[in-house]
């Protein structure tokens, strides 16, 4: 295929994406841009107008950062032949919607906790550390490769795939118990990473 044509197929730039093609991840990012983008803003200007309270919450770049991560996670579990008519698009902005969704719940849910226990921040001042800086996912994951154990770069990049802890368990003969401790020492690393 000459690379030409490799920038303007999607199935083939997933394909690169997955084999650990930097380029063809920033080429999908780029042409999938304008998604990512209004969905951020849809979701955004959605939960403000739904809850101002934790519409503050979300910065821009917090959500972007939230999708970016999404994005990468669709094109690494992406497969057309279990879905199929199912296309990649589609597909990654179900995993963009349902991952800030998720972090909307999470946070909702935090501030919830923070209210019970009496505490008198707001979801803002809970939140403000992780919304910081626009991350550029993959620098951001080439910086991890530093951070990470071996092991930990592994269960990370199963877990960033899709795949359950039993499952990575089994493909790298470990019990589950060291899954789920790799996977929590190298989610602590990465959210300090990105505190940074």
């Amino acid at each position: 295929m000459k690379k030409s044509d490799k920038k303007s197929d999607p199935e083939a730039l997933i394909r690169a994406a997955k084999a650990g093609d930097g380029e063809a991840f920033e080429a999908l990012s780029r042409m999938y841009g304008g998604m990512i983008g209004a969905a951020v803003s849809s979701f955004g200007s959605s939960i403000a107008s739904a809850d101002p309270e934790a519409g503050a919450a979300f910065s821009e770049e917090d959500l972007r950062q939230e999708a970016g991560i999404a994005f990468l996670r669709a094109v690494r579990t992406y497969d057309p032949d279990s879905k199929p008519g199912v296309t990649f698009g589609l597909y990654a902005k179900i995993c963009v919607k349902n991952a800030m969704i998720s972090l909307f719940r999470k946070r909702r849910t935090q501030s919830k906790r923070l209210r019970n226990a009496g505490g008198r921040r707001g979801i803002a001042e809970a939140t403000e550390r992780g919304a910081e800086s626009d991350v550029d996912i993959a620098k951001f994951l080439e910086q991890t490769a530093d951070i990470l154990t071996p092991l930990e770069a592994k269960v990370f990049d199963a877990h960033l795939k899709g795949l359950r802890p039993a499952g990575t368990a089994q493909t790298l003969g470990v019990s589950e118990k060291t899954v789920y401790n790799a996977l929590y020492r190298a989610k602590a690393k990465v959210r300090g990473l990105s505190e940074r």
